[in-house]
């Protein structure tokens, strides 16, 4: 896209912005609805917003898809951590663990993450990893 210094920064700090926004309402929404449809809708909304991310021909659409993911992750982390907190309740010391096990494998995937996109940009193009993501 040929984008400037401060497009860039907000093209990665807008999924930022959007959590910081949306973690309170969708943790209290969880508390309503259900921890379920957050997790559910929110890895929906992750799956749209990166082929949206993918599909982009301008930079707003751009930046909209990445505003989508960061609801998307607001949405899937707040039923996540409600979910964490209601599988531990009986058992409140296996918490910490749970969490710990949680972030091992979030962190796994960032290892995993940049090995597998670079084979796919190398072999598809930049845009594929996009839609790959769209599907795990």
């Amino acid at each position: 896209f040929g984008l400037s210094q401060s497009s860039v920064g907000l093209l990665v700090s807008s999924p930022s912005l959007a959590k910081l926004v949306l973690n309170l309402p969708f943790g209290q929404l969880a508390d309503s609805i259900g921890r379920r449809a957050l997790m559910v809708g929110g890895m929906l909304l992750c799956a749209i917003a990166d082929v949206g991310t993918g599909l982009a021909s301008s930079l707003a659409l751009l930046i909209t898809a990445r505003l989508l993911l960061g609801a998307g992750l607001s949405c899937s982390d707040a039923g996540a951590a409600a979910w964490v907190a209601d599988a531990t309740q009986r058992n409140p010391a296996s918490r910490a663990s749970f969490l710990g096990i949680q972030n091992a494998v979030i962190a796994f995937a960032f290892v995993l993450g940049p090995a597998a996109g670079g084979f796919l940009v190398s072999s598809f193009g930049l845009r594929s990893i996009f839609f790959a993501v769209s599907l795990g």
